[in-house]
């Protein structure tokens, strides 16, 4: 994509361009008629997808699948903040089983509709995966929009949700090789996807109790709001790379 200087630059540069003030522009409209945001993103979505901006920038199914993939780094990045131990420790029994139960009848009752209509069972799989989960992000902007964020209902959908957002890190770890091998091969890259996970996660947990936090209070004390931004930005990077 050229700009008018002449210079080439990537066309995912040019696609989030738009995303970002189409957002902008729908979400001041339906706020001025008291409309939730989360509409507006929808919909901003879909008139670019229709709108031939993509063509008009040169930006393919690529760029997408690289905007989708930094949309879901942000996402879980979401998780991170609003996950709490203490939370989640009073809302134990609501969010596990109430979620267990919600993502099992929905993800079955969506894969054997899958199925009914002709689908193979990795589509069928996947689409179950994708309909049964939520985003505790969209939860919460829901109850916000509404008044309603600190409401005993809220609480007990967050606690939900977040459990749910905890089944899409499980669930990002077993479906590549569940989905992508077959027989004894399945079997291996599961096994070893699923240690690959564990170790991962045992080593987050590790550092987050010992040696994050000692880093963020050396950074902390010298007061640099510039060094302290460098420091959040290097971590969330490592455990991105990671």
């Amino acid at each position: 994509m050229p700009l008018a200087s002449g210079v080439e630059v990537s066309p995912l540069f040019g696609l989030l361009t738009f995303v970002l003030v189409g957002v902008v522009l729908v979400s001041l409209v339906l706020l001025r008629f008291r409309q939730s945001l989360l509409v507006g993103y929808f919909v901003c979505g879909v008139l670019l997808a229709n709108s031939g901006v993509m063509d008009w920038i040169g930006a393919d199914s690529s760029d997408l699948d690289r905007l989708a993939e930094l949309g879901v780094i942000l996402l879980l990045f979401t998780l991170g903040l609003e996950f709490s131990f203490k939370e989640m420790k009073h809302l134990r029994r609501v969010a596990l089983v109430g979620g267990s139960w919600q993502v099992g009848l929905v993800g079955l009752g969506a894969g054997g509709a899958c199925l009914a209509f002709g689908f193979e069972v990795p589509v069928a799989i996947a689409l179950a995966v994708a309909v049964a989960l939520s985003s505790t992000a969209v939860s919460i902007k829901a109850f916000q929009d509404l008044g309603m964020a600190d409401s005993p209902a809220a609480r007990v959908a967050l606690g939900v949700a977040i459990f749910q957002d905890l089944l899409v890190i499980f669930f990002m770890i077993v479906l590549p090789p569940l989905l992508g091998q077959g027989g004894n091969g399945m079997a291996a890259g599961l096994v070893i996807a699923v240690l690959k996970g564990a170790f991962f996660l045992t080593a987050c947990w590790f550092l987050s109790r010992h040696g994050i936090p000692q880093i963020l209070h050396a950074v902390a004390r010298t007061r640099s709001r510039e060094l302290f931004t460098v420091t959040v930005v290097g971590l969330c990077a490592a455990v991105a790379f990671g």
